[in-house]
This record gives C-alpha cells, sequence and structure tokens, in this order.
C-alpha cells in the first residue's frame, strides 16, 4: 500500500517503464489522496478507506467481540 501512496503523492514509482503506463492509469483511476489518507474510489459507492493491516486487524477484532452485535449482519460473522 506504500508504494500507491508514494506514487499518487510524490510521483515516484519503482517499476518497469513498461509496466508503469498502464499502471499509472489504474492508479489514478482506482485511488485518490487526500490529507494523505489512501482511499479506493467506487463507481456506485462512497470512497473506501484504505487500512493498513493493523487497522484491518483491530476492525476485524472489533466487530468480532460485539460492537456490532446489534445488528443482524454482525451474526454473519462470527
Amino acid at each position: 500500500m506504500t508504494h500507491i501512496v508514494k506514487f499518487l503523492s510524490d510521483g515516484e514509482h519503482s517499476m518497469d517503464q513498461n509496466l508503469l503506463e498502464g499502471r499509472e492509469f489504474l492508479l489514478n483511476f482506482r485511488y485518490m489522496l487526500i490529507d494523505r489518507i489512501l482511499y479506493k474510489k467506487s463507481y456506485l459507492q462512497p470512497l473506501l478507506i484504505c487500512l493498513s493491516p493493523q487497522q484491518a486487524d483491530y476492525v476485524l477484532r472489533e466487530i468480532h467481540e460485539g460492537i456490532c452485535g446489534h445488528y443482524p449482519s454482525a451474526r454473519a460473522l462470527t
């Protein structure tokens, strides 16, 4: 994920030039940076925030521990 942030913020890349043309378009098309936070663009949904592995682990643990236990969809995760 950090290479995407570096590419979008600084234009730096460590890819082969042949691969870069297609990837540059896809990265600019699919992702955006707002205040140094990486978001994935979606066509019919709001911007999706990209989480680090540690943040994703924390979110899943919180959901499994029952913070969202009042909603029927939380049972599908356990």
